[in-house]
């Protein structure tokens, strides 16, 4: 499977039976359909799981003016973030998301997050797949108009999605607390 956005919308498009496009600007009626919902099923996908290729870092910029009450402190997320996946690498630290800014009490804020991906070379075949299922599931309805189909092919996509995440979560290193505590019990 080719891993550009025109390689993953075709695939889409090969699943549902309509045409394939050469751009997202061909004038074509499948064309503006992906078009229109390649990133937010891109998006919806990545944020569903921590996925490795789509992880990045980032010390945040804490912002001039403090929270009105709750927090001591503000701090902009990246303008790619889609999902925060964890705060300064300490699981137990308060914080909470309000629009595009994160408050905490902590004085200096990093947190690993899930970014939007332009490059579609980061993906894995089968996480592309996992993209095209999940844009097929979207076009069907509006290209043919059938219900049933894109009921079928958003269960195919969940099926898919489900297996993604179980290979993604097998190729990770398992946590030393879980491992210590296994030792010590015995």
């Amino acid at each position: 499977m080719a891993t550009s956005v025109i390689g993953i919308c075709n695939s889409a498009l090969a699943k549902i039976g309509a045409a394939s496009i050469l751009s997202l600007t061909d004038g074509s009626a499948q064309a503006s359909r992906c078009n229109e919902a390649f990133s937010r099923c891109l998006d919806d996908v990545l944020r569903q799981y921590p996925w490795p290729c789509a992880l990045a870092r980032a010390t945040l910029a804490r912002l001039a003016d403090a929270p009105a009450w709750g927090f001591s402190y503000a701090y902009q997320l990246p303008a790619d973030c889609l999902r925060v996946v964890e705060v300064d690498g300490d699981a137990s630290a308060s914080y909470r998301l309000e629009g595009s800014t994160i408050v905490s009490d902590l004085e200096a804020l990093s947190i690993l997050y899930v970014r939007h991906l332009t490059d579609m070379n980061r993906l894995s075949a089968s996480l592309a797949e996992v993209v095209a299922l999940r844009l097929a599931s979207e076009l069907v309805y509006a290209i043919s108009g059938n219900a049933t189909q894109q009921e079928l092919f958003y269960k195919e996509y969940l099926t898919a999605l489900a297996n993604e995440k179980l290979l993604a979560a097998q190729e990770q290193r398992i946590d030393q607390s879980v491992n210590t505590y296994w030792t010590d019990a015995r």
